[in-house]
Parts: structure tokens; C-alpha cells; sequence
């Protein structure tokens, strides 16, 4: 079925999981899932590409970024600032 949905102005959400190779994996599917722009490198690892529709109607890009403690501290710094300078972000 077709719905649509109002946007707000943005939102940002913090997903929290116990281990490293959950936060790769879980910002890999989330990726796909929301098709931000990150989809497309994973998909690329994959040897898949990624399909849009061919409507033409505006979409909402969500940025999926990880931050884990092997990143060093200066990378993860950079990661929290994108993440807040962004309008929709998880």
C-alpha cells in the first residue's frame, strides 16, 4: 500500500550494543535498511548495487555511522561531531 508521513526537522538516534563486531555489523544492516549513503559501500563489498525507484520524489537520507573503543580517540571525536551536524543520523 502507498502512506505517507510528515517529516520533522531532523532526528538522530543512538543505538548501544556490548561488542565491537555487533556495531559493524549492526551499522551495516542498518545502512541497507534506511539506504543511506553508506549502503552502497556495503552492498559494493558484496558484489550488489543498489536499485532507487524511478518516481523522482524527494527522500530523506539518513547517515548510519559506528563508533566502537578499538577507533582511536581522535576518529571517534570527528565521528560524535558529524553525527551532531547532521539532520538525520543514527
Amino acid at each position: 500500500g502507498q502512506y505517507t508521513s510528515k517529516h520533522s526537522n531532523g532526528g538522530r538516534v543512538v543505538v548501544f550494543v556490548n561488542a565491537v563486531s555487533s556495531v559493524h555489523r549492526l551499522a551495516s544492516v542498518m545502512a541497507m535498511v534506511l539506504e543511506a549513503p553508506e549502503s552502497q559501500l556495503v552492498l559494493s563489498r558484496v558484489g550488489m548495487t543498489q536499485v532507487k525507484g524511478g518516481d523522482g520524489r524527494p527522500t530523506t537520507t539518513v547517515n548510519v555511522m559506528g563508533l566502537h573503543s578499538q577507533m582511536r580517540q581522535k576518529d571517534r571525536l570527528k565521528r560524535v561531531e558529524r553525527f551532531r551536524s547532521l539532520q538525520h543520523a543514527v
